[in-house]
């Protein structure tokens, strides 16, 4: 069991986390930074505010400037991370106005300006096994133990192979998917794809559409032949040349 040296109030934090039966076996959530900090005797309720606040859970990493914390019916602990929410685990790094977390189940809801970015990942060989990711919405449900998300209010996403938005962009890093629903616009090199779903798998690089209501619709730049015999490059009659997919 790996021991902290910690100040009396810090002390009595990691004891409140940590003290059941239940949570014996979890990975202690742990506060630093702290310079006030009250609530309920029977720590039902309890907040805490400072200049320097950090969180400390496993590879989890939370900066913030206040925190609410509830004792939920299951005995989980959920906490409302509060100002300039910064969070790294690994290789994602999320920023938003608020953190809705809840300690046991290691997931939770960013909201207010939320920036998430996933760092390339190379292997021992110098190889790239996961590209980058940049992405930005107004709303994201994050788990950090599977590195799984799911962004709604105007999510934008920007990857080295494509960009684009829709109403949902939902992401399972076990399996490396990454799903735009609901309405999806993406611009890749030379194409703009629009439709009802869009599901790519990055780490095979492929990727499938489907149509909703209507049709599948795409743009695609083509290369068009000059009187002097040049090849001049560009979208055909200034809009582009379109295909619809009838499926």
């Amino acid at each position: 069991m790996k021991k902290y040296l910690l100040s009396s109030g810090f002390l009595l934090l990691v004891i409140l986390f940590s003290c059941s039966g239940m949570l014996m076996a979890k990975e202690k959530g742990i506060f630093k930074g702290i310079d006030r900090f009250g609530g309920d005797t029977d720590g039902k309720s309890m907040f805490m505010e400072g200049e320097n606040l950090e969180y400390f859970q496993g590879e989890t990493y939370i900066r913030f400037a206040r925190a609410e914390i509830i004792e939920l019916d299951d005995g989980s602990r959920e906490v409302n991370f509060i100002g300039t929410v910064f969070l790294q685990y690994e290789d994602l790094e999320v920023t938003g106005e608020k953190f809705q977390y809840n300690t046991d189940r290691k997931n939770g809801v960013f909201t207010g300006n939320v920036v998430l970015e996933r760092e390339e990942v190379l292997s021992a060989e110098g190889e790239i096994e996961k590209e980058g990711i940049n992405l930005t919405c107004g709303s994201l449900f994050l788990d950090t133990d599977e590195k799984s998300f799911i962004a709604t209010e105007k999510p934008f996403i920007k990857h080295p192979d494509f960009q684009g938005n829709g109403e949902k962009i939902s992401y399972f890093d076990a399996t490396e998917r990454l799903t735009i629903s609901g309405g999806f616009y993406i611009e890749k090199e030379k194409e703009e794809i629009k439709g009802e779903e869009i599901t790519f798998d990055l780490k095979a690089k492929t990727f499938e559409a489907k149509r909703g209501t209507e049709a599948l619709e795409v743009a695609f730049e083509i290369e068009e032949e000059k009187n002097d015999g040049e090849i001049e490059q560009g979208n055909s009659g200034g809009e582009g040349k379109k295909a619809e997919d009838k499926r």
